[in-house]
């Protein structure tokens, strides 16, 4: 773990360079699909593609399904070693998930995703999930969700739904038996509306095991992510959350986590975990903006460590700018996106403390273009 001086992000890094690309439609009247692609320069360039398509075939059930595959280049920590792999570089992700509306209260979700990792000595996983939701009223609702996780060194393979589809690494040094991060979780939640505010509480039992390490060494003009074996964890926790919409053209969100982690049977602390969201549309000119922040402070009891208190901050502010004079000349909808972040992790990927276990990333700057047709 590093240092809590070491663990504020504090430097600028307006390299490597980043170029997104995400187009989207529909399927006739059956589904819709999108398709995303990335280009990064570093040392060396990577690029990585990923589709999504989802089906309402009928029955109470939606599909949902993706598959994508790329490349990363990271190298082992000896020098002039090779991974156990090769020079196999490429990384992919296939997924399918089946919503069913079993009854007009009782909603169920099976869903299981296929990883591969090249560059590893084992390239192959699985994970299943399996959730149920229990609806009381119209404002209720209950859910108990059970799955596991495979995290690959420098995260997610699939990450569409965000503009900040670009890994947050393109080139980084690892361990040469390094084994991607396992996670298992158990989580129960519940959701009450009240007109236009949610509020939502949930309890959770989480265990990791080869949880990655990321540090970033060096200077700001030349800086180097190094990738190690954390070791095993677990967390167990409660969250509250509050989300609001105010009109039509802002919407935010408070949530906050408090619990309780091991590492090994011997380090453990209390952990509390503070995320706001806010999102704003400016009518009649296309503009659309997200602005995300985070803060993690994990506290180790002094008689089992003498690390002192670790602190983290993460932030992301996302802008997203119509163009409708090209929409006019191409009969589809055109976004410039651009963003400002030192978020390691997007928000849906990875354990609770997985973002603690960064040390000083760098702050990026995205950029890329959506189409919608």
């Amino acid at each position: 773990m590093a240092s809590p001086r070491e663990a504020v992000g504090d430097g600028f890094d307006s390299s490597p360079s980043y170029g997104v690309l995400r187009l989207k439609g529909r399927i006739a009247n059956a589904g819709q699909w999108s398709l995303g692609g990335l280009v990064a320069e570093s040392e060396s360039s990577t690029w990585r593609m990923a589709a999504e398509f989802r089906f309402e075939p009928g029955g109470g059930h939606r599909l949902q399904a993706g598959s994508g595959y790329g490349t990363r280049f990271l190298r082992p920590f000896a020098p002039g070693a090779r991974p156990s792999r090769g020079d196999n570089h490429g990384v992919g992700a296939a997924f399918f998930q089946d919503q069913w509306q079993v009854t007009d209260n009782v909603t169920t979700t099976f869903a299981g995703r296929f990883s591969y990792i090249g560059f590893l000595r084992d390239s192959n996983y699985f994970d299943p999930l399996a959730s149920v939701e229990l609806r009381r009223d119209d404002d209720t609702r209950l859910s108990a969700t059970i799955e596991t996780r495979t995290l690959a060194p420098g995260g997610d393979l699939l990450t569409l739904s965000t503009l900040a589809t670009a890994p947050a690494v393109a080139f980084a040094v690892i361990d040469s038996s390094l084994r991607p991060e396992r996670s298992a979780r158990i989580e129960l939640a519940v959701d009450k509306s009240y007109g236009p505010t949610t509020v939502g509480a949930q309890t959770f039992y989480e265990n990791v095991h080869h949880q990655l390490a990321n540090a970033y060494h060096g200077p700001r003009s030349a800086r180097v992510l190094q990738i190690s074996d954390a070791g095993d964890s677990t967390a167990r926790g409660f969250g509250l959350s509050v989300a609001r919409r105010f009109g039509r053209a802002v919407s935010g969100s408070v949530s906050y986590r408090f619990g309780h982690s091991w590492r090994d049977a011997v380090d453990e602390g209390d952990f509390h975990d503070l995320a706001t969201r806010l999102e704003t549309a400016i009518d009649g000119t296309g503009t659309r903006v997200v602005a995300f922040y985070r803060l993690i402070r994990l506290s180790s009891e002094p008689e089992r460590t003498p690390r002192g208190p670790l602190t983290n901050h993460r932030f992301d502010v996302q802008l997203s700018q119509g163009l409708p004079f090209v929409g006019r000349i191409t009969r589809a909808d055109w976004d410039l996106l651009v963003a400002v972040r030192n978020l390691f992790y997007e928000t849906s990927e990875g354990a609770v403390l997985d973002e603690v276990a960064v040390t000083n990333p760098p702050t990026r700057v995205l950029g890329g273009i959506s189409v919608r047709f």
